[in-house]
Parts: C-alpha cells; sequence; structure tokens
C-alpha cells in the first residue's frame, strides 16, 4: 500500500507542505506554470497570514506556555483548508473521530484506495523526531502519510524534509490520538478541478489576509502582538511576564519555544518571507506590480521575527546558547538527511532535553538581568507590531479595489 507516485517531497510550513504535496501528487497543475502549485501560492490562496499570542497556565502540572500563530486561521487548520480547497475548486474529504480503531482503518482503507492524507497527531508521539517522553505531549503537528509497508507494519511519512520518515503503525495510532481536540483528524482529496480559477483565487486569498489581519482582535489578529508586548514588563496584569515567570520559575520552555518557532526549525514560523514569495508570483498573474514592492518589506518582517527568536535564547548566555544551536543542528539535519543518523540527533537531543526540567525550575539569569531581558524582547515586539501595521497598510494599498464585471 505504498504510492509509488507520491514523489514530491519537502516544505516549510506543516498544513501549506502537504496540501502542495498531495496535490502534486493527483496532478492538479497551476495555470500560469503547468507545475505544481508553490507552497507560497497555496499559502497566499487560502488566506496568507495571521497573528496571535496566547498564555496558558497549567496549575494542575504548573507549567506555563505560550501559543504562536502566524497562519491565517492559525487556530482554526480546517478553516483554512476549506478556504483554500474551495478556492482552487478541490473537494476535500474530512474524518474526525474520537475511535483510534476507526481512524487506523479509515487511514488503511484510504491508502488502499490511492489517496495520501495529512494527518494530525502530538509531536512527541513521531519517533522519528525523539522527543523525550513527557516534554510536549500536547504538542500538535501535521504530516502527510503517503504508505504503508505491509512487511514492517511501518507507516511512510512526508514531514517537510526532502526524505520521507517512518513510524509503526500503532505508534502513529497512539499519536494521532493522543490529544482529544484533533479527533484523530485526517484530511484527504476526493476530487480536482478541470481547470483552476488562478485570478480569482489570489484576489478572495488576498481580501481574505487584509481582513483577517485588520481585525481588531488581541488574541487573534495584529493587536495581539501589542498586548504581548505590554505584558513582557506589567507587574500589575497577572498575565505580566514578571508576575507569571517570578523567580525565572518555567520561562525556559515558552522561551525555547519562541525561538524555535520565529526561527521556522518546528515548522509553525512567521511565514513572512513564504508570504512575500506569493506577492512576487501573484504581482504578474493580477497585474498588481506594487505587491513585489509590499513583498520587500515583509521579507524584512520574517528578518525580524527570526532576530526575536535568537534574542529569546541569547548568545551571550551559554547555557541558553548551546540549546539554540542544538536545535539549529537538529532541524538542518533533519531537513536535509531524514532519520538518517539518529545518533547525531540523539547526541543533540542531550544538549536540546538534558538539563530540561532544571532550566524550567532554575533560569539562568539572577532577577535583576531577567528583567532588563524582557525589556529588550519587548522593545523588539513593539518594533515588530509598527512593522507589520506598516506592511498591512501597504498590502492594502497595493491591492486596492478588486477588478469588476
Amino acid at each position: 500500500m505504498i504510492l509509488s507516485d507520491y514523489r514530491q517531497f519537502g516544505g516549510v510550513h506543516p498544513e501549506t507542505a502537504a496540501i502542495k504535496n498531495i496535490l502534486a501528487f493527483h496532478g492538479v497543475k497551476a495555470p500560469h506554470t503547468g507545475e505544481p502549485f508553490s507552497e507560497a501560492m497555496l499559502l497566499g490562496i487560502g488566506g496568507g497570514l495571521g497573528m496571535g499570542y496566547i498564555l496558558w497556565e497549567f496549575k494542575e502540572t504548573d507549567t506555563k506556555a505560550i501559543a504562536l500563530g502566524f497562519r491565517n486561521n492559525w487556530q482554526y487548520p480546517v478553516r483554512f483548508l476549506r478556504a483554500l480547497s474551495g478556492r482552487l475548486h478541490v473537494n476535500l474529504g474530512l474524518l474526525e473521530t474520537s475511535g483510534k480503531k476507526a481512524a487506523d482503518k479509515k487511514l488503511r482503507d484510504e491508502l488502499k484506495a490511492g489517496r495520501p492524507m495529512m494527518v494530525w497527531a502530538s509531536k512527541s508521539g513521531l519517533p522519528y523526531l525523539r522527543i523525550p517522553e513527557g516534554i510536549g505531549q500536547h504538542w500538535g503537528h501535521v504530516v502527510s502519510v503517503y504508505g504503508l509497508d505491509e512487511k514492517t507494519d511501518e507507516i511512510l511519512i512526508d514531514d517537510r524534509a526532502a526524505k520521507p520518515f517512518r513510524a509503526p503503525s500503532d505508534t502513529l495510532a497512539d499519536a494521532r490520538n493522543s490529544i482529544p481536540s484533533y479527533k484523530n483528524r485526517l484530511v484527504w482529496i476526493e476530487g480536482t478541478p478541470k481547470t483552476v480559477p488562478l485570478e480569482e483565487a489570489i484576489w478572495e486569498g488576498l481580501r481574505d489576509c487584509v481582513e483577517h489581519l485588520g481585525k481588531t482582535s488581541d488574541s487573534f489578529s495584529l493587536p495581539a502582538l501589542r498586548k504581548w508586548a505590554r505584558t513582557m514588563t506589567d507587574v500589575r496584569n497577572k498575565k505580566g511576564w514578571p508576575l507569571v515567570f517570578a523567580g525565572g520559575k518555567g520561562l525556559f520552555r515558552p522561551l525555547r519555544f519562541l525561538c524555535e518557532t520565529t526561527l521556522g526549525l518546528n515548522g509553525d514560523g512567521p511565514l513572512r518571507d513564504l508570504y512575500a514569495d506569493f506577492l512576487e508570483e501573484a504581482a504578474p498573474i493580477i497585474d498588481k506590480p506594487r505587491l513585489a514592492e509590499v513583498a520587500e518589506r515583509y521579507r524584512g518582517l520574517n528578518q525580524a521575527w527570526a532576530e526575536l527568536g535568537d534574542a529569546a535564547l541569547p548568545n551571550a548566555n551559554k547555557t541558553l546558547s548551546r540549546v539554540k544551536e542544538a536545535l539549529l543542528e537538529k532541524h538542518r539535519l533533519m531537513m536535509v538527511e531524514g532519520d538518517r543518523d539518529p545518533q547525531k540527533i540523539e547526541a543533540l537531543n542531550e544538549d536540546i532535553y538534558g538539563g530540561y526540567e532544571a532550566l524550567n525550575e532554575t533560569f539562568p539569569m539572577n532577577e535583576r538581568r531577567t528583567l532588563e531581558f524582557f525589556g529588550k524582547l519587548q522593545r523588539k515586539l513593539i518594533s515588530i507590531f509598527r512593522e507589520e501595521q506598516a506592511a498591512l497598510a501597504r498590502l492594502r494599498a497595493a491591492i486596492g479595489p478588486a477588478p469588476t464585471g
């Protein structure tokens, strides 16, 4: 049950990379190139960018975590996929079920029918990532499944790397079932269009992005950045970082996540450079050359986000810098080599996770330096917020009114 015609691998963002490679398998071509759709074009047609920030506190486990979103409808992935597929005139199939056995059977049935699928799972449950048990068990991830090796009972997985990964079928079934809100979700393509209304799809995606980023929500749109920046030094707000992370306890986990995310190491990166690629690709199709100028603003924003992530585990602190370097090297190895050298990954994991619990309990900065550190991150966030607002204004002006008739 291995789909031998599934040959396109790699990508940047889990959802858009997965749908890109699955559409390529089904032979869906972009009208302007005659080639499979680029991931950038799919991101833009789906609605492009979003922004979100939430600080979670779990009293039962005494842990704190942040959630960041950078894609339109980041908190509702099925909405994003339905918007994208609707604009492309592609028919999606969807299964959500609380039953692990029913979910596993559906996966096998779709493979027998010759359909690769998008699969939602716990990231720590994917064995090739080698995340230690108990760390990140509620951290979700999306991959493509394109085969079952019946000799070994292993599932073949496309996870943005140049080479595929494998996971025992029962292990993947457990990973899919371990996050209740995912409901063992599967998405596949049931039907493809004879022609794609590309210009119309681009216009709808652009308008969706501008509308979404321009909303007033301080959790799910650009104002979330302003709120986040304020809480970095607020000693009165119950969600202020000086109070939530008093004494540095619990601080390492969100900082590591911030670094991984904004540097694009865990798949859920800022996406501003990918959106810039979309704007440049879309500009001549809809005859809006100013979109190429806006693209440069978004490339600058992607760099600003990366600088924030770099600062989250500062080079001046040898302990935190060592974790960051290990994260970067692990990502590089896995994207290029897949799972070919597990010993190297295990060695890097020792730097990433070896002192995890200790760093969460005792942050390697004193109180004064930690507060100064929060102020530095706050200034970066304020600058990013202003640049995001300016880029959105440029985008709105560049697209102007949609064509009529």
